[in-house]
């Protein structure tokens, strides 16, 4: 089998004009910010089903209240994804701002958004995540101590169920660096 030379297996590469290239990938990353925006709402709009769900069916004759002291873990899984994706937003506006706008005179969008209300936007985001998340749990928290006999489990549950909502807090607050 003849050798062939290194030079005609490698094909120059074509040039990308970097004004098209900046705009498409703009595009798709404002794409994949609103999927994960999109996320979030479906993440808390889980949170308020699966605590209807879990209050309903406490409220049934018989009910065990030791469903109610899971729905606090169930409730920082999903916070989890919540702050995923809060995460990802986060990461997606700061590349937009600093390596995207940043080439545009007057700057863009984000640029705007960061200089004049990124804090009130974030803190109202926080604000109802937080209300989602640990009033549903503390709601369930709730419910539930009445009913309980604290055996070993229930007991194990109150203390899984009491890291769940700091985890929370902690997973959904304010100034949450961008880059864990």
């Amino acid at each position: 089998m003849p050798k062939k030379s290194i030079e005609k297996i490698i094909q120059p590469q074509q040039s990308i004009d970097p004004g098209v290239f900046a705009l498409a990938e703009y595009n798709a990353l404002r794409s994949e910010l609103l999927k994960h925006s999109d996320y979030q709402h479906q993440a808390i709009q889980l949170a308020f089903i699966a605590a209807g769900t879990f209050f309903s069916i406490n409220s049934q004759a018989g009910a065990q209240p030791i469903l109610l002291l899971a729905y606090p873990i169930l409730a920082l899984f999903l916070s989890l994804g919540w702050a995923k994706s809060a995460i990802r937003i986060k990461r997606i506006n700061i590349y937009i701002s600093e390596r995207i706008e940043i080439k545009v005179a007057g700057g863009g969008w984000e640029q705007f958004l960061h200089s004049k209300t990124h804090d009130i936007k974030r803190s109202m985001n926080v604000f109802y995540a937080r209300g989602a998340f640990i009033g549903t749990q503390l709601v369930a928290l709730m419910l539930a101590l009445p009913q309980l006999n604290f055996s070993s489990l229930e007991i194990l549950l109150i203390f899984a169920d009491l890291v769940a909502i700091f985890s929370v807090i902690y997973l959904t607050r304010p100034n949450r660096p961008a880059f864990l």
